[in-house]
């Protein structure tokens, strides 16, 4: 296997500039705030930007937020850029502007410093993986670092056209997501448990039918539960899935996959009133909206046998504290079990960093949709650009 070109191979960094990409992604608040899963994922990059900046690089961080069309007061970097400076105890300079503006900036930047720009997707350019943004952007720097692993599965020119000019490297946080994703399923301890939840079947098809080569167990939850449901001929009322996934579902149905066998119930999301039912006894005007505490025993007996668990999803409409109770459960469980755990996806990770469990799993990942492409092993051309040919 081809080796990660690291940030840590380069012998000198001193006066050099320095393009990072970073995965700033994250909500603030009108007071700035910022809720602890953003506050964690912010926390991922600082071991990269602190090193350049030891190392007396100048250092051009860039990021996306939302995803934007055109400019996008609300989407703006600055609020983001305030808290990173507060987090790493020095002031980081923020740039806004045209990509010709951020090139002469970046020839006056002192070593040491760490400059970052405006929201990247402002351009236009940047989701279409532009060749000629790509050079442009490689103008801005001597060395490009990709730091940005819950990015980079997508081609967007600041993580590919990008790297056609300059060799890339990996940041630490990439670094650290590789080596324990990539070949996972190949190396992993047996017996292995697979939990999927969230909202659609459609997005995670690769995945769950390589996962059903691989481990020994798949257990569903979400509204992606609900179409396997529908599949296997249960009721399943008014519940969210999807119908035109059904004949696909069920040509993945085996002994492996399971499903929930009782779910909490209620007519409407916004309802008052919830009640427990077995998957048989779902009425027409209920809507599945989590896993029940049959299901949680049922999942945590199978998890007690695995010496290995990854988890991407939650298993129950998390937004809403009322129907978070099966993957808090789950958590819990996962807290207790032997296994060795992988966790990713935004709501997955923010149940675990809830219970204050960061530190009683294994690995928890900052991407959701790169976790499972790396999972996958879907092609990802920015990451395959930091491999040594």
């Amino acid at each position: 296997m081809h080796q990660l070109r690291t940030l840590r191979s380069i012998r000198s960094l001193r006066g050099k500039r320095v393009l990072v990409r970073c995965d700033l992604n994250v909500s603030t608040s009108a007071s700035g705030k910022l809720t602890s899963t953003d506050l964690w994922k912010l926390r991922g990059v600082l071991p990269t930007l602190a090193y350049l900046r030891r190392k007396g690089a100048r250092t051009i961080a860039v990021s996306h937020r939302g995803r934007p069309h055109g400019h996008d007061h609300d989407l703006s970097m600055r609020p983001v850029v305030q808290k990173l400076a507060e987090l790493m105890k020095t002031s980081v300079d923020f740039w806004h502007g045209s990509i010709e503006d951020y090139e002469a900036r970046s020839r006056s930047l002192k070593n040491g410093r760490i400059a970052c720009l405006e929201n990247i997707r402002f351009f236009k350019e940047e989701n279409a993986n532009d060749p000629i943004f790509g050079k442009k952007l490689a103008a801005l720097c001597d060395i490009y670092v990709d730091d940005a692993f819950g990015n980079v599965h997508r081609q967007h020119a600041s993580m590919v056209a990008v790297t056609r000019y300059h060799p890339a490297y990996a940041g630490f946080l990439m670094e650290y997501e590789v080596a324990h994703l990539a070949g996972l399923l190949e190396r992993a301890t047996g017996p292995i448990v697979a939990i999927i939840g969230g909202n659609k079947i459609s997005s995670k098809i690769r995945l769950i039918k390589k996962l059903l080569r691989k481990v020994d167990w798949i257990l569903l939850g979400g509204a992606l539960a609900n179409t396997v449901l529908a599949a296997m001929d249960y009721k399943i009322g008014r519940s969210v899935y999807e119908e035109d996934m059904r004949t696909w579902s069920r040509s993945i149905l085996h002994n492996k996959l399971k499903v929930p066998l009782d779910a909490r119930v209620a007519h409407t999301m916004q309802s008052r009133t919830s009640r427990i039912a077995s998957i048989g006894a779902v009425h027409n005007k209920d809507m599945i909206l989590d896993i029940g505490p049959e299901t949680v025993d049922f999942y945590g007996q199978i998890i007690a046998h695995a010496k290995t668990v990854i988890w991407n999803g939650p298993l129950g409409y998390f937004e809403d504290p009322r129907f978070a109770r099966g993957t808090k459960d789950l958590v819990e469980i996962l807290t207790k079990a032997k296994a060795k755990s992988y966790v990713g996806g935004g709501e997955t990770v923010k149940a675990v960093l809830a219970a204050g469990a960061e530190h009683k799993v294994h690995f928890i990942s900052s991407g959701g949709g790169a976790m499972l492409a790396l999972l996958e092993g879907r092609p990802l051309p920015a990451l395959r650009a930091m491999y040594k040919r």
